[in-house]
């Protein structure tokens, strides 16, 4: 066979990988979606269902033997040459049984790993690049929970090594985007790459950005060990299912019946809306809370995500800031702008927090100045990620930086 032959046949083969991947991914977020969505305010007998869904989570992962970081199973797999598959239906299992109902972690990390495992799985039957059917499912199935084909396909590898993606591996994960991008017109989603110009001017927003940018750093600088330290806790499984229970339960009620609405249920969507018309020390205290739950189900092995809680925190922040300090800098420019910089500094992806700023406003002044605050939060934070496997960026041709690539890809 020529090379261009086989060339030829690797791009279709990853081709079919992502477009499948990226469909069966939607309806399980569109499943998930559904399933948060159901439970009405009205009907408070729903309300033990995210702690019981959470306590078997864990359950599932122990006695599975399992560990339920899919992140770094992930991000080690991309930089050392080899997804581990066999643990995938087991997490796939805690994922539904405990974001599905509820905790609040996203689906969206794990479902970018399960992607990944297809590929993989592919790969190794058909005797093709295992590398690029893992780049490219992974950010398919990425894209169908974040909604933002592009930036996907740079977490998907930045997530693992920082900076801009190595050229072997643009074009999988193009291909990933693209599949992703494609599946989603097919269910009507018209959104994604770029989003609306707000229509705000430069000096509304500047001062705005900066501030929220800096605080965003600090805030990372807190997070990220607390994640950290939380991922390598060992706890007893009946402490650690205790723990849910209790947290998560209490939580739940205790926010359902101080502001009538399930705002601690799910990743933080539920929370984003709440904290429109919230006061400030409601908001502020809401905001604890739920980085407090975020934290306690990192230590008690809940298999989920962090991108969807920091865009949800970050959102918070930014919030909190405008109203305390910029009252002139609009809602909708802090929310944005806060998300995009604390998903910088918390996973060390500032590529990918731009491209969420282009996908939330376009390609306007106000996604620019995100930009600007996404870079001051990521310089400010420093290397440190929630992500433990994650190599850090060096400068291009420096020899750490190719013995980087040399040890990934082996």
């Amino acid at each position: 066979m020529t090379g261009r032959r086989r060339w030829t046949l690797d791009v279709a083969l990853t081709t079919v990988v992502a477009f499948l991947v990226a469909l069966a991914a939607g309806r399980i977020v569109a499943w998930m979606a559904w399933l948060l969505a159901w439970p009405g305010d009205d009907r408070p007998w729903w309300v033990s269902l995210p702690a019981a869904g959470a306590a078997i989570a864990v359950l599932v992962v122990a006695f599975a033997r399992v560990t339920p970081a899919t992140t770094e199973a992930y991000a080690h797999g991309v930089n050392h040459g080899g997804l581990a598959i066999g643990p995938a239906p087991s997490r796939f299992v805690a994922l539904v049984s405990g974001v599905g109902v509820g905790a609040p972690l996203g689906p969206d990390e794990p479902m970018m790993y399960f992607g990944g495992s297809l590929g993989a799985f592919v790969a190794r039957r058909t005797g093709r690049p295992e590398r690029w059917c893992v780049l490219a499912g992974a950010t398919a199935a990425l894209a169908m929970v974040i909604g933002a084909p592009i930036a996907a396909a740079l977490f998907a590898s930045e997530v693992a090594r920082r900076g801009v993606p190595r050229r072997r591996d643009r074009l999988p994960l193009a291909i990933g985007a693209v599949a992703a991008w494609g599946a989603r017109r097919l269910s009507g989603d018209t959104g994604g790459v770029l989003g609306i110009d707000p229509g705000f001017t430069l000096s509304r927003v500047a001062v705005g950005a900066l501030a929220i940018g800096g605080v965003a750093a600090l805030v990372g600088r807190l997070f990220v060990p607390a994640i950290r330290a939380a991922k390598r806790m060992q706890v007893p499984l009946g402490l650690r299912v205790c723990v849910v229970l209790i947290t998560l339960g209490t939580a739940i009620v205790v926010g359902w019946w101080a502001t009538g609405e399930a705002i601690f249920l799910g990743p933080g969507e539920r929370l984003r809306d709440w904290a429109v018309g919230a006061s400030q020390p409601g908001l502020l205290a809401a905001a604890l809370v739920f980085a407090v739950l975020v934290v306690a189900m990192v230590a008690c092995g809940v298999i989920g995500g962090l991108f969807l809680p920091l865009l949800s925190l970050g959102s918070l922040l930014g919030v909190l800031i405008g109203r305390a300090w910029l009252p002139d800098v609009p809602y909708v420019a802090c929310a944005g702008i806060g998300a995009c910089c604390l998903l910088a500094a918390g996973h060390g992806t500032p590529f990918t927090a731009a491209a969420v700023a282009f996908a939330t406003f376009g390609w306007s002044s106000t996604a620019w100045l995100a930009v600007v605050g996404v870079a001051l939060a990521s310089s400010a934070a420093g290397d440190h990620s929630v992500t433990t496997f994650q190599i850090r960026a060096v400068a291009a041709g420096h020899p750490l930086h190719r013995r980087a690539d040399r040890r990934s890809a082996r």
